[in-house]
């Protein structure tokens, strides 16, 4: 509750937030019925380096958790 009172009022937050989903890959070859995922045939996947960096800044920030998700099962 604190971190969205400091987006709305442009306030430096008192902690990172507490959790992360962190999807590798975008696109997947299933199509379950409660996901439009599949449809999408290219995603923005980061290169190797611009995820290092992504993990890095997270921890930075002080992220507690972070779920490893995505891509091709």
């Amino acid at each position: 509750m604190l971190n969205t009172l400091s987006y709305m009022v442009g306030t430096k937050m008192l902690r990172g937030p507490l959790f992360v989903g962190y999807d590798t890959l975008f696109p997947c070859n299933f199509q379950c019925s409660y996901c439009d995922r599949w449809k999408v045939k290219k995603g923005g996947e980061l290169t190797t380096e611009e995820a290092i960096k992504t993990l890095q800044d997270l921890g930075k920030i002080g992220v507690w958790l972070i779920s490893f998700s995505g891509g091709e099962p």
